[in-house]
């Protein structure tokens, strides 16, 4: 696995993080503290992939392993 993985896992926790700013700001509590539990989430699948290198083994506690490289493009 590639550093790249870990960054796009970072990156995509990033926007999560932005967007529950958003949201607590609207007072939309409820979908901020969703978009913070994905923004972890991800920050913890890329910490185990840097740290393991087995991102096969996560497959027992998330559903989700890959990263759509759009998403990034999107945001741009």
């Amino acid at each position: 696995m590639e550093n790249k993985d870990v960054l796009d896992w970072l990156n995509a926790a990033e926007i999560d993080v932005h967007s529950a700013r958003i949201l607590l700001r609207e007072g939309l509590y409820s979908a901020a503290v969703f978009h913070t539990q994905q923004a972890y989430e991800k920050v913890y699948k890329g910490c185990w992939i840097y740290a393991k290198h087995e991102p096969e083994s996560l497959k027992r506690w998330f559903g989700h392993l890959n990263i759509n490289e759009n998403i990034f493009d999107k945001m741009k």
